[in-house]
């Protein structure tokens, strides 16, 4: 009779087509290192790491990363990240995610030129800790978001210029500083910043200046916070033809806080402050403000 044997195949043979396997049904993504100023214009669910200084990332395309930092400047400083019109920065992960991280303490001087979307489905869209020079510029059409803090800065400052977008969907503030050094919010005429949650829309430590011509939204209530103060010696511009919209809160034990309205000459206006640290209101159109005993101030023609 005759014996038929089947073909054996060695050990490295099978672990060789093993790995074949785990990589086509399981593909592990690369992170892509970025040493030099460099051009995205391919989709990609590449995480970009920085690593070098002085480098500028242009973002043509839509980066999907699943995960902390789609973007990762990690140690380095003067790094320019500019994200075009129909691009998107995501961080698509749950927990502890940011599109942008820039938290490490050694960063310094990061520019973010925004003309697209940068967005967290979960924690933060952009994230930066210790940088005293920072500057975003959000322009129209720009939209970052995120469902717990869209922008958070600690101890750090620097500037931020919006002309579009910047919200939270979630229980968290738009805009957070935390121990800051003093930063400036410009919100233009047409830009919004808006919140669903119940801390503020825009929450600051100490030191810190917004200037608003456009819309501060709380989304829930006109009765929880727009603006929301918890250290001191930050001032608040209200130019005329913005909104705002929910309270501005003056936190206990809070001191040196300037709320200034510049709405012209004879207009009346109303804003609901609540107050049970101190504040004093300063009227730049040369009509006289009241500060009312409900919380309120209300200014007219004299």
């Amino acid at each position: 009779m005759e014996k038929f044997c089947a073909p054996t195949i060695s050990y490295w043979k099978r672990a060789f087509f093993v790995a074949i396997a785990i990589a086509v049904f399981f593909p592990v993504t690369v992170a892509a290192q970025i040493t030099v100023d460099t051009t995205i214009s391919a989709d990609t669910t590449s995480q970009q790491v920085l690593g070098a200084n002085n480098v500028t990332i242009t973002n043509d395309a839509n980066i999907n990363f699943t995960g902390s930092g789609a973007i990762n400047i990690l140690t380095f400083t003067g790094v320019t990240i500019t994200n075009n019109a129909g691009a998107s920065i995501n961080a698509l992960g749950s927990g502890n995610d940011q599109a942008i991280d820039a938290s490490n303490s050694a960063v310094n001087n990061l520019t973010i030129n925004n003309s697209g979307t940068i967005s967290a489905n979960d924690n933060q869209a952009i994230r930066v800790n210790n940088d005293s020079n920072f500057t975003l510029t959000n322009n129209v059409g720009g939209s970052i978001t995120a469902d717990r803090t869209a922008i958070s800065i600690s101890t750090g400052g620097g500037t931020i210029t919006n002309s579009g977008t910047i919200t939270t969907t979630g229980a968290g503030n738009a805009i957070r500083t935390a121990t800051s050094i003093g930063l400036t919010i410009t919100n233009n005429a047409g830009g919004v910043i808006s919140s669903t949650g119940t801390s503020g829309v825009i929450r600051l430590d100490q030191n810190n200046t917004i200037i608003n011509s456009g819309s501060i939204i709380n989304s829930t209530s006109v009765d929880n916070n727009a603006i929301r103060l918890d250290g001191n010696n930050n001032t608040i511009t209200l130019k005329d033809g913005g909104l705002v919209v929910g309270a501005i809160t003056f936190d206990a034990g809070t001191t040196g806080n300037t709320l200034k309205l510049e709405q012209g000459f004879g207009q009346a206006y109303f804003y609901e402050t609540s107050a049970t640290g101190s504040f004093t209101i300063e009227d730049l159109s040369g009509n006289t403000a009241v500060k009312g005993s409900a919380g309120s101030v209300g200014l007219g023609a004299q």
